[in-house]
């Protein structure tokens, strides 16, 4: 009797899995766990040890999980960074194509194992969720460095950039903020924080779901449609601008239309204009597409012009923010 530890990222999906591998392993002890990786939090560096634009890795918090033990049906919370998934014999993947699940999957394996051992585990790649679907899918598992090689490869890039720019933001952009009085509180200025109020700033009036649209249909210039975050991330792009109040909102009806203000353009005015980057969406996508050894250098050298830009513009200001350790 073996003993087999199924992850997957969405509780629904938990529910949906299990009696599909119970009947699959019918002499097997299945346990199944849902990790979701919203529960990750990236780990910024204690202090002010930013001498540079690149350096360090990134690390990450794993927090709640539901777990179905074998014969139950009822679940239990777990903290899934100190669930040990040592003991058992056998341990699956099963998700849809995401990146953030496969980083969150990479995360919890590599803290117990090592990277080789990650790349080695079978996976169910669920393109559909219906019972027949999620069935073949276990039928036909292959290991992750095949079955998710794309989605490893974009979130390792995404990863890098994300805390990179989140380091980076904490030191050079936390001055702007302070320069417009705005909430210390929420200062990590994000990517797509900025480049939203650019183009709120050209299309005001715009409703949040009208919003919404425009970071779904991310228009270029040069007229090809991308995407701006992920459905869950838009509202939190949206509400950052909002706290920090660098727009206003005016009612129209049961609308909300948002116009950037006076707080708002002294924020863009403070800013490097490298950091308009409508492009950027696409960029990290074909970085994702080459990889994170081959990326990184291009990576270090866009965001190195973008924030050395942001630090010679700071030298401008009166006030200085100091950087404070994340709780």
């Amino acid at each position: 009797m073996k003993k087999i530890l199924v992850i997957t990222e969405k509780p629904s999906l938990a529910k949906i899995i299990k009696p599909i591998v119970e009947r699959k392993w019918p002499g097997d002890m299945v346990t199944i766990l849902a990790a979701p990786p919203y529960n990750q939090q990236p780990l910024l560096p204690d202090g002010d040890p930013i001498e540079s634009c690149f350096f360090g890795d990134t690390k990450y918090y794993l927090g709640e999980g539901m777990l179905y033990t074998p014969g139950t049906d009822k679940f239990q919370i777990v903290d899934v960074s100190k669930y040990d998934i040592t003991p058992f014999d056998e341990v699956i993947f099963a998700m849809d194509p995401d990146h953030s699940s496969v980083m969150a999957f990479k995360y919890i394996i590599e803290n117990k194992f090592d990277t080789e051992k990650f790349l080695s585990i079978n996976a169910a790649k669920l393109v559909s969720w219906d019972e027949r679907s999620v069935a073949l899918a276990f039928c036909n598992m292959e290991p992750m460095s095949k079955a998710f090689q794309a989605e490893i490869n974009y979130g390792e890039v995404k990863r890098y950039f994300d805390w990179h720019w989140a380091a980076n933001s904490l030191k050079t952009l936390s001055p702007v903020l302070t320069n417009v009085n705005a909430d210390v509180e929420d200062f990590v200025l994000s990517k797509y924080t900025l480049l939203m109020l650019h183009y709120i700033e050209g299309n005001p009036g715009k409703s949040e779901s009208a919003l919404h649209d425009a970071m779904h249909g991310w228009r270029l210039p040069s007229g090809v449609v991308t995407q701006i975050g992920s459905a869950a991330s838009r509202a939190e792009i949206i509400g950052h601008l909002i706290r920090l109040d660098l727009v206003d909102i005016n009612k129209d009806g049961n609308r909300q239309l948002l116009t950037i203000n006076e707080t708002g353009k002294r924020v863009l005015d403070l800013t490097s204009k490298r950091m308009n980057d409508p492009f950027m969406p696409v960029r990290i996508a074909e970085w994702g597409n080459e990889g994170l050894s081959a990326a990184a250098p291009e990576i270090g050298a866009y965001l190195a012009a973008m924030f050395n830009d942001q630090i010679a513009m700071n030298k401008q200001l009166d006030n200085k923010a100091t950087v404070r350790a994340p709780i």
